[in-house]
């Protein structure tokens, strides 16, 4: 009779340095689509004052700070495993949105009176504010008497004599063709993730 036993031994430290360097290929990977992206997109929107794109191509912008090419950004999150890459809310609001797929934008935008904010409290034929800059900023507001809202009550009433002053504050509508610039960048870069990923992933190793 023949006896036979196996002692097994495993080495797990090659696995985990490929664990550690899939780990580290992928937050780099990530971080460099996500430029690679932003500058694509950035790339493909072209400064100019002359009349739009035509629909269906990048838009264009005048440029400055506030143009939806200076407002692209990205963000990495490391702990999810996800970057994010556009317009920044905070810059542009929704253009970019718009532009990406198209729709009707509301522009107007009504105020919201709250107490110890100034709002309208009463219309007197005649009176004309003593604030320049409601003056300037408010067509008719003259007519119009503005105090600072001590109460609910007040604020409520300038809410309700808002709606009445300028009722068409809120239909002010532009309509946006499609003109993409966030989806072509990303076909147009689609086939440059995988080598980015394996090479960060080499480097790694």
């Amino acid at each position: 009779m023949i006896g036979i036993a196996f002692d097994i031994k495993t080495d797990t430290s090659g696995l985990q340095r490929i664990s550690r360097a899939s780990k580290k290929a992928t937050y780099g990977t990530l971080k460099g689509a996500a430029q690679l992206l932003a500058r694509t997109m950035r790339g493909s929107i072209r400064k100019t004052k002359k009349r739009p794109s035509a629909p269906g191509s990048p838009p264009h912008t005048r440029g400055g700070r506030h143009s939806l090419k200076s407002a692209i950004r990205y963000d990495v999150d490391y702990s999810k495993g996800i970057a994010v890459i556009g317009p920044d809310y905070y810059v542009v609001g929704k253009t970019g949105y718009f532009h990406e797929f198209g729709g009707t934008q509301i522009k107007g935008k009504r105020r919201t009176y709250k107490v110890g904010k100034v709002g309208p409290v009463a219309l007197r034929p005649g009176y004309q504010t003593p604030l320049k800059s409601l003056r300037a900023r408010i067509p008719g507001g003259d007519n119009i008497v503005f105090t600072r809202l001590k109460t609910e009550r007040q604020a409520a009433w300038a809410q309700r004599l808002d709606k009445v002053l300028w009722p068409n504050v809120e239909q002010k509508k532009r309509v946006y063709p499609k003109r993409p610039f966030a989806a072509p960048a990303l076909a147009a870069k689609a086939d440059k993730l995988a080598p980015l990923y394996k090479a960060e992933l080499h480097s790694n190793l």
